[in-house]
């Protein structure tokens, strides 16, 4: 019987044996596939491939543990000296850093998972602070575990305090009550926190996120906007790029573990429930049969499968009302809705003197199906319609417009020019500098047209205000933009014998360069006039984050067929003259420097519930609203399911101070040009 044992010992230890070498043999094929189709397809793959050795083992690292609050400083030292100087690894080594790194990621999820769950009630009171920056600098690790456990604790109840900041009630409370409302808010945040490490700590969780952080690192070691990720984040991700969405209606948005309702569609399966569900409603759990999860205890890929997934035909969760505080249990029907997000929206600003159409323009989006239509296709048509009210001109306003399709861009572009060159493409699939044309005589809309942009116009938002910027009658008005001057493509990757892509890479490919050979990357477009912005240069842009590639000036220089009129020295006289008699543009310009010091150096915010409010908290929630509308905003949608958010969005465009300068700037741009 003995022999019979060992046998059946020997005979499972073999099988376990050949499983383990199955399973590393498929995370090698994986990882080689990553880091081959990196240096192979990338714009500078080859050049990058040099430095990986040093950037990999801080990426690595940064993936593994992003806020800080994983590993002590000794530990990320022993990870990050596994890579050694020789990168891509070989497959030796390679399997060790991943092995090790697997078997200390487990044990800090067991550590941090026994230290949330002993950590007791908190003193809301006590005189305590967390020190806050934005600026892109290495974490700075804990240097041991105490530290570590007072870094959560801060964490923890600064998430606490910022949503007990919004409760007008506890004014009214005693100390004792408040802390005792706030241990509550503690007791939850640390559940959440509990259930999101948890994710990862069943069966070969650990493993299995430590090879895909690995492979996201090696792609992060590129540029900013070159990713890895896994399939099911496809998907997603293509969705916002298109103009429909499978959803029940409901938009939320997540800050601090909290996912409160910011938006509800008219006309969509929420709207069943006008009377019971309401924009800042809390979503308290997902129900997937008899399990109820927390919103954050679902990884972000799932959490939209859930809410906008093809995979069900709807969603059950329970809601959290502000008014008296219950919670109650809501089954939605999901169906194919309109993009809110990515739906143009098309005003007539008028006052007694002028009328000027106005074109709300959020991204370059496209729908991918062969019949579909994309976001050029929309604009081309809330043009003609704005053009039956005979306005003077137009704004296409791209403020916040993060890019998309830069096929889109360009069919954009070409409504608006004549005819003549638009930018220069260097590309991985192209020889050479590749000249993009608009070889279409004639335009859409024939008179003065005015793109207002801000440090949120990025990619290709850019490359139209940047080829449109050097053509006729057209002024570019805002703050200067966010400087992303490449472009990405997405590429599956399928290893030899696979049916399926276990996962894809966006990569970049293109190199954007203006007419003259000039690049904004890193620097961004520089507009005609410039306004005080909302956000801040030093905050917000390319050159912030690491890896940013550099795009050197080439000697190009493509003909432009008519050159430029505009009377620009007037227009930014008449604007500085505005400008120095307006105290409210001076505040918002003060504001805009201040914050963003403010961000860039750091600042502490106490803990102590009483003070917990700080200068920047003043800033940030200064209100910079035109004090009386300049001009009326008619809102032009004909959709009905678009309707009522296009008058909410309506007032807020008769507020916008921005809007309503570059709104004077064209004024006088036509009493200049008459």
């Amino acid at each position: 019987m003995l022999k019979h044992a060992l046998i059946t010992i020997l005979f499972l230890s073999k099988c376990m044996l050949l499983i383990a070498q199955q399973f590393m043999d498929e995370e090698l094929a994986k990882i080689r596939l990553v880091e081959s189709t990196l240096i192979r397809e990338h714009i500078i793959g080859a050049q990058i491939a040099d430095s990986l050795s040093k950037r990999l083992p801080t990426e690595f690292i940064k993936e593994l543990d992003p806020e800080g609050n994983l590993f002590t400083a000794d530990q990320v030292v022993r990870i990050q000296s596994m890579i050694g100087t020789s990168v891509p690894l070989s497959d030796v080594d390679l399997m060790a850093l991943l092995t090790q790194s697997t078997r200390i990621y487990r044990q800090r999820i067991d550590f941090v998972t026994d230290m949330l769950r002993q950590m007791g009630e908190q003193d809301f009171f006590e005189k305590d602070s967390a020190f806050f920056a934005l600026r892109v600098t290495p974490i700075e690790y804990a240097p041991d575990n105490q530290a570590l456990e007072t870094f959560w604790i801060r964490m923890m109840k600064e998430n606490v305090l910022s949503v007990a900041a919004k409760d007008s009630t506890l004014h009214t409370k005693t100390d004792a009550e408040i802390n005792a409302y706030l241990n509550k808010r503690f007791s939850d945040q640390r559940d959440i926190e509990l259930c999101k490490i948890g994710q990862l700590n069943a069966d070969d969780g650990v493993a299995e996120y430590v090879l895909e952080r690995y492979m996201k690192a090696f792609a992060s070691c590129f540029d900013p906007h070159t990713e890895y990720f896994k399939m099911d984040y496809v998907s997603w991700f293509l969705s916002a790029l298109s103009d429909e969405t499978y959803s029940s209606g409901i938009f939320f948005s997540e800050k601090k573990g909290r996912y409160v309702i910011r938006d509800l569609a008219p006309y969509s399966p929420v709207s069943e429930y006008s009377d019971e569900i309401y924009i800042g409603d809390e979503i308290i759990s997902v129900l997937d049969g008899d399990t109820k999860t927390h919103p954050a205890c679902l990884s972000p890929e799932l959490l939209n499968q859930y809410f906008n997934g093809i995979a069900s035909d709807s969603i059950t969760i329970e809601i959290q009302s502000t008014r008296d505080q219950q919670i109650r249990e809501f089954k939605l029907a999901k169906q194919k809705l309109g993009s809110r997000s990515n739906h143009i929206y098309y005003y007539l600003l008028a006052n007694e003197s002028n009328r000027i159409g106005y074109i709300d323009f959020p991204s370059f989006y496209s729908e991918f199906s062969e019949d579909g239509e994309g976001s050029s296709k929309d604009l081309a048509y809330a043009i003609l319609k704005l053009k039956r009210s005979d306005p003077q001109g137009l704004i296409l306003d791209l403020r916040n417009n993060g890019g998309g399709s830069i096929k889109e861009a360009i069919e954009l572009a070409g409504f608006f020019v004549d005819i003549g060159p638009l930018f220069y493409i260097e590309s991985t699939s192209v020889e050479g500098d590749q000249l993009i044309i608009d070889s279409k005589r004639g335009r859409i809309f024939t008179g003065k047209i005015m793109l207002l942009v801000n440090e949120l116009s990025a990619s290709a938002s850019e490359l139209v205000a940047s080829a449109m910027q050097k053509h006729p009658d057209v002024l570019l008005v805002g703050t200067r933009t966010f400087g992303k001057s490449t472009g990405q493509e997405i590429e599956p990757l399928l290893v030899e014998g696979g049916s399926l892509p276990f996962g894809a890479l966006k990569v970049t490919t293109t190199k954007l360069r203006e007419i003259d050979g000039v690049s904004y990357q890193g620097e961004g477009v520089l507009p005609d006039i410039v306004l005080p912005g909302y956000y801040g240069k030093k905050l917000v842009g390319e050159s912030l984050y690491p890896y940013s590639l550099s795009i050197r000036v080439k000697n190009l220089s493509a003909r432009m067929p008519r050159t430029r009129s505009e009377p620009l020295e007037r227009l930014k006289a008449a604007y500085q003259e505005r400008y120095e008699g307006n105290g409210v543009l001076q505040n918002m310009a003060r504001r805009e420097k201040e914050i963003s010091n403010m961000l860039r150096d750091g600042f502490y915010r106490s803990l102590h519930y009483r003070r917990f409010s700080s200068e920047i908290d003043r800033l940030i929630n200064m209100n910079f609203e035109a004090e009386k509308p300049y001009f009326q905003a008619k809102s032009l949608e004909t959709d009905d399911e678009f309707k009522d958010y296009s008058l909410v969005k309506k007032t807020r465009l008769e507020k916008d101070l921005q809007l309503k300068e570059a709104f004077k700037i064209f004024e006088d741009w036509i009493l200049l040009t008459k």
